[in-house]
């Protein structure tokens, strides 16, 4: 009877396990590639007639690329005159072929429609005060911008905001972990031979990552447990259940791994229980149906990378991984855009159809 209660006992437990694999997701073969070689490519924003503009933050490059012809053109240049750029951010989706373009350099934004630099929004504008290090994790139809806020006395969690684009009004809308400021640890030391050590924890961890649709729906990664919450633009809360999986400790095998990955944090001390689902460090994406794609934080048995595609149920619809070396950047309409780096650290951008 043991015996049978034991066998029993098994085939739930690999039931379970077996329900809890998330079905793997494939890209299709690119349908285009790019010979042009970039060197940080770091965002990404398709246009109404098929056209990409790109970022590339160390190159310091803001360009339009045609996957047809293969040309790459510069809209921009480094300044600080009207149109220029001095460090550049991200580039987000506006209405009607419109861009934001984050120039962190400069404590600004540039204006794009189409192709074309048309504004330059100064540092004193209401909406770039209201949006916290000028950066807003998204933009919807109908003129806002997500941001967060930081309250004088909590340490755990921020405010999400919504901010209007063109007045700057403020409206908090919810609340994010957001871990122990470390501010005065996080300027790496000079150590025995001039190596370099850091005293901040690795991983950018305790820190949630919201990310506003087009459609004003706002998406928010949460730990503890590992899930999804989806907001309305009316403010209806759709709170999702945890993901699949276990929460994977923080081994000393982990910790060899992210080392290997991180020469400068050997000497870290601060190190989490277990190694979170995502880190900050790596942006959320939005599918082409309105999905949330999170990169996950690689492992010591995953260290290539991996992408968890979460509808807004809350419920994941599958993993997507990808070779080492690649790199999802962005979503077009029907289209993934995927980075390729070789050995040398070129890198190249191909585009893919999705689904």
């Amino acid at each position: 009877m043991r015996s049978r209660a034991l066998i029993l006992a098994f085939m739930v437990s690999q039931s379970t396990a077996w329900a809890q694999a998330p079905r793997q997701l494939a890209l299709k073969p690119p349908e285009a590639r790019l010979p042009e070689e970039f060197t940080n490519l770091t965002s990404l924003r398709e246009l109404s007639d098929g056209r990409v503009l790109v970022t590339d933050r160390k190159d310091g490059r803001l360009a339009i690329v045609d996957f047809r012809t293969g040309a790459v053109r510069s809209l921009s240049r480094k300044g600080s005159g009207p149109g220029e750029f001095l460090d550049l951010g991200p580039v987000m989706t506006l209405p009607a072929d419109s861009s934001i373009v984050v120039d962190i350099g400069n404590t600004r934004w540039l204006i794009l429609v189409g192709d074309s630099v048309t504004a330059t929004v100064p540092s004193d504008h209401p909406a770039i005060r209201g949006v916290t290090h000028w950066i807003p994790f998204g933009a919807d139809r109908s003129g806002n911008l997500l941001s967060i806020r930081f309250g004088p006395a909590r340490t755990d969690s921020v405010d999400l905001t919504r901010v209007a684009r063109s007045t700057g009004r403020v409206a908090v809308i919810g609340a994010l972990r957001y871990g122990v400021p470390t501010r005065g640890i996080n300027r790496p030391t000079a150590g025995p031979e001039g190596a370099m050590r850091v005293t901040r924890p690795p991983f950018n961890i305790r820190e949630e990552q919201p990310l506003l649709f087009e459609d004003g729906w706002v998406a928010v990664a949460r730990y503890e447990p590992y899930r999804v919450d989806w907001m309305s633009p009316t403010g209806q809360i759709r709170r999702g259940a945890p993901l699949p999986g276990r929460p994977l400790p923080m081994s000393a095998r982990e910790r060899d791994a992210y080392i290997a990955r991180h020469r400068g944090y050997a000497s870290a001390r601060e190190w989490p229980v277990h190694v979170p689902p995502f880190d900050k460090s790596f942006p959320l994406l939005a599918s082409p149906e309105g999905w949330l794609v999170i990169p996950r934080v690689a492992s010591a048995d995953y260290p290539n990378p991996r992408y968890d595609v979460v509808d807004r149920s809350g419920a994941l619809r599958g993993e997507l991984r990808l070779p080492g070396g690649a790199r999802l950047l962005a979503f077009g309409k029907q289209s993934a855009y995927v980075v390729i780096t070789d050995s040398d650290g070129i890198e190249r951008l191909q585009r893919h159809p999705w689904p």
